[in-house]
């Protein structure tokens, strides 16, 4: 993930930040903000370039919150952005299932996605 932003990332892009940090590739080489994530929180955001965040951070909101709402409109494509980048580290040497089991490989190992703005 890192690699792939540092490839295809311009330096003066603003990345918006959709999730605690702890859960998210490392941003020191990037201008970024961070934000509550929310419809109206966004609009009040300035535009960032790109947005960024785990996707077990996204499905944690209740249906009908302003989170849930969010990533559900960003999902869908409603907006000014589009999806540019999704990726999870393959963990080939891991043999169990974790999904089925109480563990926090997630939080190693998390699902990223990188949408990208559309529109000026």
């Amino acid at each position: 993930i890192e690699q792939w932003m540092g490839k295809n990332i311009p330096p003066n892009a603003v990345i918006g930040v959709a999730s605690p940090l702890e859960y998210v590739p490392r941003l020191e080489n990037f201008k970024w903000v961070a934000f509550r994530p929310s419809p109206r929180a966004f609009q009040k955001m300035k535009k960032a370039d790109f947005i960024l965040f785990n996707v077990d951070y996204s499905r944690s909101f209740a249906e009908n919150t302003p989170g849930h709402l969010f990533f559900t409109q960003l999902d869908r494509g409603r907006g000014s952005y589009t999806l540019a980048f999704h990726y999870k580290t393959a963990l080939d040497w891991l043999f169990l299932k974790t999904d089925r089991i109480l563990t926090n490989i997630k939080d190693i190992n998390p699902e990223i996605k990188i949408f990208q703005r559309i529109e000026p």
